[in-house]
């Protein structure tokens, strides 16, 4: 009878489910607990606690890879909203270059002039940059010079779009970094060591929907 008691114990342990919710394990230890013998409930208890363990490291992991990827998403997202908006617009020709930093290539239709485009794209918050792509700049460059822009897109509600030279979003995060610092004593407030620099709408006003300032249409 013993036997049996054991038998119907294992077949009841079969029925585990080892990837689902931590509780709902323990919860089935408890259940069948009264029909195992001591050690091999605790056996079991210590078999649920490994378990448990890799659960959690499984969900911290997938956790952070679920946030790499969604970020490539709405970077690939706007890069293609990108495109689409310059073919709209009139471009002759718009390609793509690069692997871990994608730019966009587009020129005129005659293609007698191309210009480099980097994408920043947002659902919420801010854009995020980094003070190392600060540059301080003395004298504005001759428009017709400046080959290489970015554009900022916001995809929180519909789509907005800013069009900036890169000279002057360079200087301008050098700008408001140094402001930054200046207000506090010539340091960071919290990590010392953090390159991190936010961009907000108000800074990109004067540059919303400046498509022409890409000088390739008409």
């Amino acid at each position: 009878m013993r036997s049996a008691r054991r038998k119907g114990a294992l077949q009841h342990n079969d029925s585990f489910n080892a990837s689902g919710n931590n509780l709902d394990v323990i919860r089935q230890i408890e259940c069948c607990s009264a029909m195992l013998p001591g050690a091999l409930i605790r056996a079991l208890g210590g078999f649920a606690l490994v378990t448990s363990n890799k659960i959690l490291n499984i969900m911290e992991n997938t956790k952070s890879t679920s946030s790499k990827t969604n970020s490539h998403q709405v970077a690939s997202e706007g890069r293609s909203f990108v495109e689409s908006e310059l073919r709209k617009l009139g471009a002759g020709l718009v390609t793509s270059e690069g692997t871990r930093k994608v730019y966009l290539q587009a020129s005129n239709s005659d293609h007698s002039r191309t210009v480099q485009i980097q994408v920043k794209t947002k659902r919420k918050g801010n854009w995020h940059s980094k003070t190392d792509e600060a540059e301080a700049i003395e004298t504005p460059p001759n428009p017709k010079d400046v080959r290489k822009f970015w554009v900022f897109v916001d995809l929180s509600g519909g789509r907005k779009y800013w069009v900036v030279p890169d000279w002057w979003i360079r200087n301008d995060i050098h700008e408001a970094h140094q402001a930054y610092l200046d207000k506090h004593g010539g340091r960071r407030a919290k990590t010392l060591d953090s390159n991190h620099h936010s961009i907000d709408e108000k800074r990109l006003e004067q540059w919303q929907d400046k498509w022409e300032t890409l000088g390739i249409f008409g």
